[in-house]
């Protein structure tokens, strides 16, 4: 009863264009976009968004990380920095949409994460963003039909911001192949890195998991609330209600 009010609050909020703000799981204010949709109902609902993710790398890290640099690509308003924060201490979170980022900064303060205001891509220059007018958790680079505003953003590599990661967040809504291509330095220094794929949407996932195979050995898909180590063939046969997946990638010690 009480998560289907919460529920029924945060689809409120969105319809009547309300920001709000919680306690986040880290006991600090939390500030939250009016159209958050799935994203706030979870918020509502748990304090927190995605937190499997932040718990599986320091999982993995075990306690090790010796203020190695992590970076979020997609970082949206800041939940996985803010779980990752309670874990990693040397962060940087990259966001390219204009709204999304003014509520990274406000749910960022106090805090060492550093923020970068760019698209991460396979060249340096600028291009398009498509802004979903429903949920701002799906703006994309590559899927345009949303029939909404479009923003012109910068875009960089990887590579070409030198700050050689060891742990990498990849949330970007169809992109993520070029942001893979613009990173093939980086990759080899990167230990362990998460991606978030649709697989209904994203066509080119084979080359994806290619890329993919190419830097790391083994892999983990985040399913049914727990992590399962598999095969990229066997991802097709998966019987999900949800096809969003996130991807762990890690090299053998």
């Amino acid at each position: 009863m009480q998560n289907n009010f919460k529920n029924f609050r945060s689809r409120l909020y969105s319809k009547l264009k309300i920001s709000s703000s919680i306690t986040y799981i880290d006991n600090k204010k939390f500030y939250l976009r009016s159209n958050g949709a799935s994203i706030n109902d979870e918020l509502f609902k748990n304090k927190t968004y995605s937190f499997h993710i932040a718990s599986k790398f320091n999982e993995e890290v075990k306690n090790d990380a010796n203020g190695s640099l992590f970076i979020n690509i997609g970082a949206n308003i800041g939940t996985s920095v803010r779980n990752l924060n309670m874990y990693f201490s040397n962060i940087v979170a990259i966001e390219p949409e204009y709204e999304n980022y003014k509520y990274l900064r406000k749910n960022t303060v106090n805090t060492d994460i550093k923020l970068m205001h760019t698209a991460i891509g396979n060249y340096i220059g600028f291009t398009h963003l498509n802004i979903n007018p429903i949920s701002n958790g799906k703006n994309s680079i590559d899927r345009s039909d949303y029939n909404s505003k479009v923003e012109t953003i910068p875009i960089i590599t990887l590579d070409a911001l030198n700050l050689n990661p060891k742990f990498l967040l990849i949330d970007v809504e169809g992109h993520e192949i070029e942001v893979l291509k613009g990173a093939e330095k980086s990759l080899y220094n990167i230990e362990m890195l998460c991606v978030e794929i649709d697989l209904q949407k994203n066509k080119k996932r084979k080359e994806l998991f290619s890329i993919l195979e190419k830097y790391f050995d083994r892999f983990e898909i985040y399913y049914n609330k727990d992590w399962k180590q598999i095969k990229f063939q066997e991802i097709e046969d998966l019987k999900t209600e949800n096809c969003v997946i996130d991807i762990f990638a890690k090299k053998h010690s």
